[in-house]
Order: structure tokens, then C-alpha cells, then sequence
């Protein structure tokens, strides 16, 4: 991302358990039934959910939203927002940081408005734990494209995060790497379980090793 665009990020808190919570809050159970705090949602899922998501906000507007909202909208939901409404949100500078970094965009339907290029996925350890806690600089953002995207393979797409990838981080949360060890993630992707498995566990020192190898140059 960059440290000015990963900055944004952080200053805004933008964390898995925030975006879980409105989620929630916003969509219906098919069982009639509310359902668990506790339920993971991948990237994918949040996409699913970006018709519902617009409705809302078709019924209830945007005039008084937050920094968190207004990230999770662009680059978790895949919905365009107006820039004006981005940046009383997020401040010009913040705003500005995410298009100079090539994370935004204007939309091609609606001039007003902005869209994100690619689907950004906060994690960290305390999302797998179980842990309440919402500590933003523990979290890592994984890049990627929305999962309308990693269907077009002549772009060299990044597949999004879905729940076999949840899934296999939950199967090795409980590992711990030891002093002087070496990561190895091949057919990386987005670089999610190397990455998780040496930053979001026990940090990269000087004594840690992680490398990451894919075909694809994106």
C-alpha cells in the first residue's frame, strides 16, 4: 500500500470486526434468526452483500457517515461514493493519499463519484482468536482484486480472500514460529498466509526470514 495509504487506513481503523459489525447490522439472516458476532466474513462475502448494502443507503443516505464506513464501502463492498461525502469522511489529505496511490479512482458511470481499484481486507491475529479487541496496528491489509475481477485471467488477477483461505489461517493460528526461522508461501497470491504467519503472529525481526514467490508480477 505505501505508509501515507496504509496510514489512512490505520488513522480510520479500519478492522475486520468494525466492518463485521455493520454488515451485520445491515443484512438479513435467511433463517429469521440474528446471526453469531462471532461469524468470519471473507472479501468475497462482503461483496456479495454490496446490493443490499446500496439499498440501505439508497434509503438512508450517506450525509453523516464515518471514516470506517466510507473505506469498507469503497474497498470491501465495491461501492462507488460520492468524493465530496469521501472527503468530509476521510479529510482531503487522507482522500488524496488513496487516489495518488492508485487506490482510487473517478467512477466511469458517475463523474462525482469515486470508486476503488482493488479490494483491501484488514486481519489480524485477534480476528482468528476470537479476542474483542480492536487493536488497528496489529492488523494487515491484504490487496487484491474484487472477485467480479479474479475472473478475467488474461489481467493476471489476485484472487480475494475467501473462506478456504480463512479457513487454513485458523488451521495454523495456533502455531508459533520460533527464533531464527523461515517462512517459505509459494503461489503466494496476495502473500495472506506468509504474511499472517510471520507478521500478525510474533512480528518479522532480524532473526526471521519470509519469502514470497508467484508467477504472476502483479
Amino acid at each position: 500500500l505505501g505508509q501515507r495509504a496504509r496510514n489512512v487506513f490505520r488513522r480510520h481503523r479500519y478492522a475486520l470486526q468494525g466492518c463485521r459489525n455493520y454488515l451485520l447490522k445491515h443484512i438479513n439472516n435467511p433463517s429469521g434468526q440474528p446471526m453469531s458476532k462471532e461469524r468470519m466474513f471473507s472479501a468475497n462475502s462482503f461483496f456479495n452483500h454490496r446490493h443490499d448494502i446500496a439499498e440501505e443507503i439508497d434509503d438512508e443516505g450517506l450525509d453523516t457517515v464515518g471514516g470506517l464506513l466510507v473505506l469498507a464501502l469503497l474497498f470491501l463492498f465495491g461501492i462507488a461514493v460520492n468524493k465530496t461525502t469521501a472527503e468530509c469522511a476521510l479529510g482531503k489529505a487522507d482522500l488524496d493519499a488513496l487516489i495518488i496511490a492508485g487506490l482510487l479512482r473517478q467512477s466511469a458511470a458517475r463523474s462525482s463519484d469515486v470508486v476503488a481499484e482493488v479490494q483491501i481486507y484488514p486481519l489480524s491475529h485477534l480476528d482468528l482468536s476470537g479476542n474483542e479487541g480492536v487493536r488497528t496496528k496489529d492488523n494487515c491489509f491484504f490487496v487484491t482484486d474484487f472477485p467480479m475481477e479474479s475472473m478475467r485471467l488474461p489481467r493476471n488477477a489476485i484472487m480475494p480472500v475467501g473462506y478456504d483461505t480463512l479457513e487454513l489461517l485458523s488451521l495454523s493460528a495456533g502455531a508459533r514460529r520460533n527464533p531464527g526461522e523461515r517462512v517459505l508461501d509459494m503461489c503466494c497470491g496476495s502473500g495472506i498466509q506468509g504474511i499472517f504467519a510471520v507478521f500478525c503472529r510474533n512480528g518479522l525481526d532480524d532473526d526471521n526470514e519470509l519469502v514470497l514467490a508467484d508467477i504472476n508480477k502483479r
